[in-house]
This record gives C-alpha cells, structure tokens and sequence, in this order.
C-alpha cells in the first residue's frame, strides 16, 4: 500500500513537472515596454551608487529547483524589458519546503528590482 503511495507521488511530480513563473509589483512610474532587441543590464549588488527610476519589484518563482540562476535571471529581465526597464537588481533568494512524507517539494523565490537607469 505506501509503494502504491510512493508511486502516485512520484507520478503527480512528474505530471506537475517543473515550472517557473513571474509576479511585478509596480512601486515607481509606468513605462511603455522596450524593444525586444534591448539589453537588459544585471546588477547583482546595489551598492554601485546607480543612479536610477525604480519602476517595480519582480518576483520570479521556480519549483523543484530545476531551473539554473542564469535561466532565473533571463525570465527576470524578459518582464523587466516588457515593464520598460533597462535594468535589473538582483535583492534576494528565498527557499520555501512544504509538504510531509514521502511528498516533500520546494520551491525558491527571487526577487529583482526592475530599473530604469538615468542618463543611459
């Protein structure tokens, strides 16, 4: 009976699959979006006396951590570059566990700051 169980947790994770998905909180000004073309530059610390507009936070979640930081960080700056920003500033990682068992899963949360830089 709890390989009947095993079995069937293992085939929802494999039928969930992994996924990754994107929230944006605007905290600034609106911008129309930029071309697809445009570069979006990463800056992982803050602490370079940037000079910027801060349009809004962006949220990226990922399950089962399947995904790699420079996957993560390209979803980040496709919203950032749909929001108008030229910039992303990386703020945190979070990891969250739940479930109990034999149907233990994870998921991780980056949090980014969409930019627009002054005087680019």
């Amino acid at each position: 009976m709890k390989k009947t169980g095993i079995i069937m947790a293992v085939f929802a994770m494999l039928m969930l699959g992994s996924c990754m998905s994107t929230s944006f909180v605007y905290t600034g000004d609106y911008y129309p979006p930029a071309p697809d073309n445009k570069n979006i530059r990463v800056v992982i610390d803050d602490n370079r006396n940037l000079a910027y507009d801060e349009i809004g936070v962006i949220e990226v979640r990922e399950s089962f951590g399947d995904f790699s930081f420079a996957q993560i960080v390209n979803k980040a700056c496709e919203e950032a570059r749909y929001k108008g920003a030229d910039c992303i500033i990386f703020l945190n990682k979070s990891t969250s566990v739940s479930g109990s068992g034999d149907a233990i899963s994870t998921s991780n949360q980056y949090l980014f700051k969409a930019v627009k830089l002054k005087g680019d």
